[in-house]
């Protein structure tokens, strides 16, 4: 049997793992609520992708209209349209959306090889591959309605694209190149910052003899055109539909200034631990032109906030720096830092994913084994060339995200990367055990577990919440009509953060729902002694007050929300109602509107 023979036998074997762990993931999470019910980005990329395939514009219950439709692009549109055309294609049910994401990751896996085969070598494609197969974060967010297993597809195809101009140097290799890199860049924004290191990249690594300057524009040129070719229309849709000059998404500003702030740096902000999502995009704008005194656009308003945030970061530069460290120690540590769900204990609760052995730590620590090979043993020229390509995506993705709120989901891109150099480091060591050289072997491997002790300690003391796991579910089984567990949840919440104002006002809501005013209120006044700020628990508790005939009581909430937002509809409405039944005392005087929203 041919060694090639061999290695098409093991990559098939591999594939074949590859989809019995994603199947059996599937049926894992096939009964969980937030499979029918997402949250969060997750939710509002369901919501925007079936505006588009099938004009279904109704938000959420609870939610605002978050003006997609006329205003510029809050969020990036690339994963909204690739999930929209799934669901034009497939009945918009959530099963087929996660079978075509799980068989995209499987494709992920083939290209994966593909690449590290052509550049490194058959065994190295192997290691990367199979850890591919078997690696959680992949699995996860393949069964998650977000981006990252489309921009690893993404990427690979713009490696192999830029593979193929080394080897041939046409120029069609390069404007493929660029429309992978552009489509990449329409779902996450950032990697506009890669563009230019890879134009850099391609004069590097043109002959001597075709250096000049004619080249090496001619070069950039074909991959710049291609990258516009794919993000010059959203912009156009920006100018024409929103009037405003957005490259591609207004939401870099306010990202911006959350990156500034230390609190929100390992915690996500979200809705669901009582701040904003992207549902309340159109306050966003209202907040932000009340306090300039005209409408702003929604251009202006990023720019605002990007402008606050580095005043914020420049006027205090020591606490920059640090909180610089804590983002690059969180970002390259051990634990996967929550975003849209609290992931790693997601991950302990599932029976499939907390079997998966492999994680970032170890993925790391042989990666940097395997760059250290490639330093100390150079392969050919274009091998050599390939690896700094790659060394230079993963360094600019780290860099584009720092400024950033960290988040797990941000580094899985790069981690499809960094498996080639794990394969790589992987596969050194097997050469040196397949040719006697035991000690040198045993070295090698003691370095490796040497360097994954370094990097596994969770240096920044992060931790995770389980009242926001709780939290999270509990949503999504009040969405599914669930509503016992949706009450365990929440109060499981509470038990584990009993100063979770949400948490209180949502199961307030909901006993509202089921008519049990007397707990609703409690839960209410809970909610405002945790957070006396919060609008909703403020109307909420004004209209539990009103509906136990306590009227007087109720008032001073109203006015406190229409103080705060006067185009408060409910408010003002069940203000009115309670000030007539003071007035009145007649028994068949209209009652409040009930019951309250979350």
């Amino acid at each position: 049997m041919s060694f090639s023979f061999r290695v098409q036998q093991g990559f098939w074997l591999i594939l074949f793992l590859a989809v019995i762990i994603r199947l059996l993931y599937f049926f894992n999470i096939y009964d969980h609520p937030d499979f029918r019910h997402p949250g969060l980005d997750a939710g509002y990329h369901d919501y925007w992708a079936r505006g588009i395939a099938f004009d279904q514009w109704t938000p959420p219950d609870g939610q605002t209209d978050p003006l997609i439709r006329s205003q510029p692009f809050f969020r990036p549109p690339g994963y909204p349209y690739f999930l929209a055309l799934v669901y034009r294609l497939t009945g918009g049910q959530p099963v087929p959306a996660r079978l075509v994401q799980f068989a995209l990751g499987v494709c992920n896996i083939a290209l994966l090889w593909l690449f590290a085969r052509r550049w490194f070598g058959p065994r190295t494609a192997l290691w990367a591959a199979s850890l591919a197969a078997i690696f959680w974060g992949f699995v996860y967010y393949e069964g998650e309605l977000l981006e990252p297993a489309l921009l690893i597809s993404l990427n690979w195809a713009f490696l192999i694209a830029m593979g193929y101009w080394l080897e041939t140097r046409r120029s069609c290799w390069l404007i493929a190149a660029g429309l992978a890199l552009g489509a990449s860049a329409v779902v996450r924004p950032n990697t506009l910052l890669f563009a230019p290191v890879a134009a850099v990249w391609l004069v590097w690594s043109l002959p001597s003899e075709h250096r000049r300057f004619r080249h090496a524009m001619a070069a950039a040129t074909c991959l710049g055109v291609g990258a516009l070719l794919v993000v010059s229309p959203v912009a156009l849709r920006n100018a024409i539909v929103g009037r405003d000059a957005v490259l591609i998404s207004s939401n870099g500003g306010i990202n911006l200034l959350l990156g500034q702030a230390r609190e929100a740096v390992a915690s996500h902000a979200s809705d669901e631990t009582g701040n904003w999502n992207c549902f309340d995009y159109p306050l966003l704008l209202a907040q932000a032109s009340a306090k300039a005194g005209r409408t702003l656009k929604p251009s202006e308003v990023s720019r605002l906030y990007a402008a606050q945030a580095r005043t914020l970061a420049f006027s205090r530069p020591r606490e920059t720096l640090r909180l610089l460290r804590l983002k690059t120690l969180l970002f390259w540590g051990p634990l996967h830092v929550s975003n849209n769900k609290v992931e790693e204990l997601e991950r302990r609760d599932s029976f499939v994913l907390s079997r998966l052995p492999l994680r970032f730590s170890f993925i790391l620590a042989t990666a940097l084994f395997g760059i250290a090979t490639l330093v100390r043993q150079p392969p050919p020229r274009s091998s050599a060339q390939m690896a700094v390509l790659l060394l230079a995506m993963v360094v600019t993705t780290f860099l584009s995200f720092l400024p950033f709120i960290s988040a797990g989901q941000y580094r899985i891109p790069i981690v499809a990367v960094l498996l080639i150099f794990t394969g790589i480091g992987l596969d050194a060591i097997f050469h040196r055990l397949q040719a006697g050289r035991w000690r040198s072997a045993i070295i090698a491997g003691f370095a490796i577990v040497l360097v994954w002790l370094l990097v596994s300690p969770n240096y920044t003391g992060y931790c995770f919440s389980p009242a926001r796991l709780h939290l999270a579910r509990a949503i999504a089984a009040e969405r599914d009509g669930n509503l016992p567990l949706a009450e365990a949840d929440y109060l499981a919440a509470i038990q584990a953060l009993p100063s979770l104002a949400v948490a209180h006002n949502r199961l307030g809501a909901l006993y509202a729902r089921q008519e049990r005013i007397p707990e609703a209120l409690s839960c209410f006044e809970s909610a405002v002694a945790a957070d006396p700020a919060s609008l909703d628990a403020r109307s909420n508790l004004g209209l539990a007050l009103a509906l136990s005939g306590r009227e007087k009581e109720a008032i001073p909430h109203f006015e406190y929300v229409l103080s705060r937002n006067p185009a408060h509809a409910d408010a003002r409405h069940n203000l009115a109602l309670a000030r007539q039944r003071i007035s009145s005392r007649a028994p068949q005087a209209e009652r409040p509107q009930a019951p309250p929203s979350p």
